[in-house]
């Protein structure tokens, strides 16, 4: 049926000139005239088989005067594709050439090369300079970075996805640029010798791989859900938290209650999360009110997908714990601890204990440390009270079957 509009999906990178305009002639013989060109379809008129000249004139949409100019040539504006290409069409075979002068010709690529070479050149140095400056405003975080120690808890945290959906929409982004900058570089350097820009180019009976720009939006989409995913992780109040609470409750250690006030309230909570990397990621922070004194609890359990992977993250959560109490504390270093001869519940463990005195009258508090690692399974306490060693590694240990179960 005449007037009817079909999609056709283009078989070659917008930027293969000749090639593509080889294609719309083919499909003008066949009935089919240009209405719309995309960078991954061309939505065409069903009309009748004529074959029809097109060329790709490369300055955006073209000025009246220009439009006037090339009709009275034969010429007819068909559509714009994006702000690189305007699109005419010619019924007339014996119509003249819209450029004869192939060196010529190349002077009205030069914008269109410019604009792909700063494209390609800026996807590159970018992530550099956007690195450089996250860097600069996180000094901290660069240092961290920069010696290796949360490498493997950020990615167990689930900072590998984000990661990796941001690697894949650049690298597409990346060799996009690479395939456009590619080809209108050939159609210059064809130009500029002199040769004019061969029309009838082969194009591929079928379309070998995926168009990139069809690629790019289910990476958006991606990415999108990344990161939406990652930021909207919920932090539940503990006491809002089902039993069985995944993590150790203050509460049980102290083998009492104890109350929340206002501060204590919007401090305490429990996350949990799965990732690529854990099968659960579980972050708590546990505060005591006014009434129970200086309590609190933080705790970080990973369960690996791979048991290979337990041994690293266990040294690596041991370093970045223990780092983290000393730089934020002014107490000091925390010391190691030898755990007792009849512990055997865990396959690793690491203690470190140190003593919070203050100068103010406030109440005095022993801290401790404790990093163990069970089959895949690696957990890490801080836990600021009066309680004994044995009734905190009592609480890990169940901490740890509360996971193992479910």
């Amino acid at each position: 049926m005449k007037g009817k509009k079909v999609r056709r999906l283009l078989p070659c990178d917008i930027f293969a000139v000749g090639a593509l305009e080889h294609w719309l002639g083919d499909m003008s013989q066949e009935g089919l005239r240009l209405e719309s060109l995309g960078e991954t379809w061309a939505v065409f008129r069903k009309a009748e088989q004529r074959r029809c000249r097109y060329r790709m004139y490369p300055n955006g949409y073209p000025e009246q005067k220009q439009q006037e100019l090339f009709q009275e040539l034969g010429w007819e504006y068909v559509t714009t594709l994006r702000s690189d290409f305007s699109i005419f069409c010619c019924e007339d075979p014996a119509a003249p050439e819209l450029c004869t002068d192939p060196v010529v010709d190349a002077e009205t690529y030069r914008s269109l090369y410019k604009k792909l070479r700063f494209r390609l050149l800026w996807l590159l140095v970018y992530p550099f300079l956007y690195c450089g400056f996250f860097m600069l405003m996180n000094g901290t975080l660069y240092e961290d970075i920069w010696r290796g120690q949360m490498t493997l808890v950020h990615a167990f945290a689930g900072g590998l996805e984000v990661l990796l959906a941001l690697l894949l929409m650049l690298g597409l982004m990346i060799t996009k640029a690479v395939y456009a900058f590619r080809n209108i570089h050939a159609v210059r350097q064809r130009l500029a010798k002199g040769q004019p820009i061969d029309h009838a180019a082969p194009y591929p009976a079928k379309r070998r791989r995926l168009p990139l720009s069809l690629m790019e939006g289910p990476a958006i989409a991606l990415l999108a859900a990344t990161l939406c995913w990652i930021n909207g992780v919920k932090e539940t109040p503990v006491l809002r938290v089902p039993d069985p609470v995944p993590a150790p409750l203050l509460a049980n250690v102290e083998g009492e209650g104890f109350s929340y006030g206002d501060r204590a309230w919007r401090e305490s909570y429990v996350q949990t999360m799965a990732t690529i990397l854990a099968e659960s990621f579980c972050e708590s922070r546990q505060t005591g009110g006014e009434t129970a004194g200086l309590l609190w609890m933080d705790s970080t359990y990973i369960r690996v997908r791979a048991q290979g992977m337990a041994e690293p993250v266990f040294r690596s959560l041991r370093d970045v714990m223990v780092r983290d109490s000393t730089s934020t504390s002014i107490f000091g270093a925390a010391e190691p601890v030898q755990p007792g001869p009849g512990e055997t519940r865990f396959e690793e463990i690491a203690l470190f204990e140190r003593r919070r005195e203050f100068d103010t009258g406030e109440p005095s508090a022993r801290e401790w440390l404790v990093i163990a690692r069970r089959g895949k399974q690696v957990l890490g306490v801080l836990y600021t009270g009066e309680q004994p060693l044995a009734r905190l590694l009592d609480e890990v240990d169940e901490t740890m079957r509360r996971f193992e179960q479910g």
